[in-house]
């Protein structure tokens, strides 16, 4: 069930921020303090010459990575949510911050240093604005197939960037393939001395991980390194060194706003990024052994975090910064358990901006450069590779076609990519989703696949179909296709169609049109369609929709259990076949009038025993109703006129029926014309035979002579055939056609419900509601359909409590002869008649699909009266009309 919170809450938790690691610090435990200091001396030893080398990667110079990580590692560990994540200067926004501020700076390196820590100030403004927002869920928008193949580009591209650094071979080009080819060209410029060292730091660095992963390898390296650089004077042989590290705290850096809209698209690329590494890094940690913590990672805080430790990072000279992977996962390995080690590690820095900078003036170049390259190298993720290749193809393609983005279209354009096949391939499987026929498998319970099922098998006439996926507009159609193939699938023929929504938990109005669709498509065919497995939250679109009137209250079920009880019962009381002659109903929707009448009249709040308002007892009833498809043979002639009108002919009777008006419909229909053109002739012995009006045979009868001729006038228009001006005639007998036999039993079925008020004293019964419910084919002409139902109804009505047949003893015949003593209830009498019907087309029947419509009101009308007044009462009438006497006797009786 959703819950709705106070919304007064929710806002001021969401311009008010909170402040996780202050709570971690007034309960800190002291037993936890060993471990977290020596996990932030080993850090602070690994991230010193890492965040150096880093920001040479962002071409700034290696002091700035120092002062970056100063605010960062403060900020953090007050208003970080994951209380493990190591937050700085991070390889992939270093390569994005060069890859922005470069071509803005030209040249110049204070206007770079300025640029860039404008851009982190940029990235933590639009952080701290996604905060805001609650915007933590765009992190999602990146499957772990794209993160891979996205970091692989990305430490590619950091490994081609260090190619000087570690060969000293003049490298051009601002792309990834561009710089390889000029790498490979220069290649015979390469220092023999710059490549030896670069190697040797190589071999020690992977070595080291490999057999003494402990030891942190970066900075035993960058030791040994300036050690050699100092011993052997390697300047001297062409070995770049870092030179002087200022010394000092960082300074204040304003921002260089007038770059403002220059920089706001490239942030956005940063601030992704940087993000998603952020939250799957802390997801990833938090699952590690953190059971029984307390913690718990908040998105939305991840944001605020990050927003605020660019802003601390981009005022003090810095550049954007996000999360180290690699030293999260040193403090984890080292004993760290809270940001107290981040706190630790930030200290040693400090320590080295104020007096132990002048150590690292000698620090190899190549060695930096080889520090990037061990780092980026861990960055690719084999294993990652290898496990989607086993799991799935698709999502091996997926990963290696980010890579090729990231590097085909550098690093900024690569996000977009992979935001976009992460979006792509999301809609992919939702938009084509898994779906199932379900049925019953021996010794399981529930309903299951039966594809994954060799034993499962259907209920008879029943398809259960389940499509595994939000329903909207990018799968409506496929939902359809899919749904009506499954119904087509069946080896009996299908009675009931179940849709089991327990997976389309969301639904969009185009979705619902196509459910609807489904509906009336399923309808038209004869199939019941049910909905089971219906949450609330669904529920109450379907509600909106007005998909819940449509498919009926009686047919949404809560459970399969209940659908399938549900169909059986409907089994075990809809026959398939007329009882008298054995043959198929052409169509049989009498359930569905009695749903949908039972909706309307509000049956479900029908007491057990009638009630009494004072001396009055009401009581309601219901009964069911069948009349058959009578069709006789008649003739029409169709003719079209010199002046784009037509004229149909045909003996039939109008006594108020509507029948001109209906002749003038189907023949409109099929002739693609405008009704106004149609002229009706009727009523006169000259004119094509017709037929008597009577038995609900009129329409069926005259209106398939009229189809046929104009069916055939058309087909001859059509093909080109002028119209002379005399006009263009054509005929129809469809005798042969109707006096064939019939391979379907034809009915039109109603329901009827009654609410009636009995006097207890007089016995007098008066009619307060009657409403009908009808199938009885397509309805051709709904405005005089309606007033025949309702006069159907009312002569039903009239048959129950007035109708009387009196032999006259002294004349011998029916004193009820005339139409002077022949009474008819009349709207006076009943305040609320209402007629309605079920939309079906029964082309078994007619080319129209129509049935006749003047008897189905009135049988069934009386029945329900009566057993109204036995709901009131007591009394159950065998004989019409319902006579005072014989209640009032009954009344009285004991």
């Amino acid at each position: 069930m959703a819950r709705h919170g106070d919304g007064t809450g929710r806002s001021r938790r969401r311009f008010v921020p909170a402040v996780p690691g202050a709570t971690v610090l007034r309960g800190y435990r002291r037993g936890r303090l060993r471990g977290d200091v020596v996990a932030g001396l080993t850090v602070a030893a690994y991230l010193v010459p890492q965040v150096m080398a880093y920001a040479g990667v962002a071409g700034l110079p290696p002091v700035a990575g120092l002062w970056a990580i100063l605010p960062a590692i403060g900020v953090y560990a007050l208003l970080g949510s994951s209380r493990l994540l190591s937050v700085g200067p991070e390889s992939t926004t270093a390569l994005m911050t060069a890859t922005v501020v470069g071509p803005l700076a030209s040249g110049d390196p204070g206007r770079y240093a300025v640029l860039a820590a404008t851009l982190a100030v940029v990235v933590g403004g639009l952080c701290l604005m996604a905060w805001a927002l609650r915007l933590g869920f765009v992190a999602d928008l990146l499957s772990k197939p794209v993160l891979i193949g996205y970091l692989t580009g990305v430490a590619l591209i950091m490994m081609v960037d260090q190619l000087t650094k570690l060969t000293g071979v003049p490298v051009t080009g601002e792309r990834f393939l561009p710089q390889l080819w000029s790498f490979a060209r220069h290649l015979p410029e390469a220092n023999a001395a710059t490549t030896a060292l670069s190697a040797a730091a190589l071999l020690f660095l992977f070595t080291t991980a490999r057999f003494v992963p402990r030891l942190p390898a970066p900075l035993v390296a960058i030791v040994l390194g300036t050690a050699a650089v100092a011993a052997f004077d390697l300047e001297q042989h062409g070995i770049d060194t870092i030179g002087a590290i200022p010394g000092g705290l960082p300074h204040f850096s304003w921002p260089d706003l007038g770059e403002l809209d220059r920089l706001v698209l490239p942030a956005v690329g940063v601030l992704l990024v940087g993000y998603t590494d952020m939250i799957l890094t802390a997801r990833a940690f938090a699952s590690e052994g953190s059971e029984g913590s307390g913690e718990r990672l908040d998105a939305d805080q991840e944001l605020l975090a990050l927003g605020s430790t660019n802003l601390g990072a981009g005022l003090l000279s810095g550049f954007p910064v996000s999360s180290s992977a690699s030293r999260t996962a040193l403090a984890r390995s080292t004993g760290g358990r809270t940001q107290v080690y981040s706190l630790t590690a930030g200290a040693c820095v400090l320590a080295v901006l104020l007096f132990l900078g002048p150590l690292l003036g000698d620090l190899p170049v190549p060695v930096l450069g080889a520090v990037v390259v061990f780092a980026a190298v861990r960055m690719i993720d084999l294993a990652g590779f290898r496990r989607l290749a086993s799991f799935r193809r698709r999502e091996l393609v997926l990963a290696i076609a980010c890579t090729a983005g990231v590097l085909a279209l550098d690093i900024l354009y690569g996000v977009l990519v992979a935001v976009a096949l992460s979006v792509t391939e999301l809609l992919s499987r939702v938009a084509r989703p898994h779906d199932a026929v379900q049925g019953l498998v021996p010794g399981l319970a529930g309903m299951h696949d039966v594809d994954d099922y060799s034993k499962a098998r259907t209920i008879s006439g029943l398809v259960v179909y389940r499509y595994d996926s939000p329903l909207f507009f990018a799968n409506a159609e496929d939902f359809r296709r899919r749904a009506l193939a499954a119904a087509d699938d069946g080896t009996a023929p299908v009675r009931w169609f179940v849709l089991n929504t327990e997976a389309n938990v969301e639904v969009d109005i185009t979705a619902l049109d196509s459910v609807d669709a489904l509906r009336r498509e399923l309808d038209r065919r004869g199939i019941v369609f049910a909905v089971a497995r219906v949450k609330q939250d669904l529920r109450d679109q379907l509600d909106a929709y007005g998909l819940t009137e449509s498919v009926g209250q009686g047919r949404i079920f809560p459970t399969l259990p209940t659908a399938v009880e549900a169909y059986r019962l409907w089994c075990d009381n809809e026959p398939d076949t007329e009882p008298d002659s054995g043959r198929p109903f052409s169509s049989r929707h009498l359930a569905e009038c009695l749903r949908e009448g039972a909706h309307r009249f509000g049956w479900a709040g029908r007491e057990p025993a009638g009630r009494a308002e004072g001396r009055l007892l009401v009581g309601t009833g219901v009964a069911a109703s069948t009349y058959p498809v009578l069709i006789t043979p008649a003739a029409a002639e169709v003719r079209a006129t010199a002046d784009g009108t037509f004229e149909v002919r045909v003996n039939a009777t109008d006594i108020g029926t509507g029948a001109r008006t209906v002749l003038a419909v189907i023949a409109a229909e099929v002739l693609a014309a405008p009704v106004e053109r149609i002229t009706i002739e009727i009523g006169r012995s000259d004119l094509p035979r017709g037929g008597v009006a009577g038995g609900s045979s009129g329409t069926s009868s005259w209106g398939w002579a009229v189809h046929a001729a104009a069916s055939e006038l058309a087909h001859r228009l059509a093909a080109g055939t002028p119209v002379p001006a005399e006009g263009l005639s054509a005929s129809a007998d469809t005798r042969e056609l109707v006096e064939q036999d019939a391979e379907y039993a034809r009915h039109a079925f109603g329901a009827q419900f009654a609410e009636v008020q009995v006097d207890r004293d007089t016995g007098e019964v008066r009619l307060r509601r009657l409403l009908g419910v009808f199938a009885a084919g397509r309805i051709l002409n709904p405005l005089t359909a309606r007033s025949q139902l309702l006069g159907g109804m009312v002569m039903g009505a009239s048959m129950a409590l007035l109708e009387d047949s009196t032999m006259d003893p002294l004349f011998g015949d029916h004193a009820e002869r005339d139409l002077a003593s022949y009474h008819v209830a009349v709207n006076a009498d009943v305040p609320d008649v209402q007629a309605y019907w079920i939309d079906e087309r029964d082309e078994h029947v007619s080319p129209m699909g129509s049935k006749g419509i003047g008897e189905i009101g009135i049988v069934g009308t009386a029945a329900a009266i009566a057993n109204a007044v036995h709901h009131a009462t007591g009394v159950r009438v065998r004989e019409l009309p319902i006579g005072v006497r014989a209640l009032v006797a009954r009344l009285d009786g004991p």
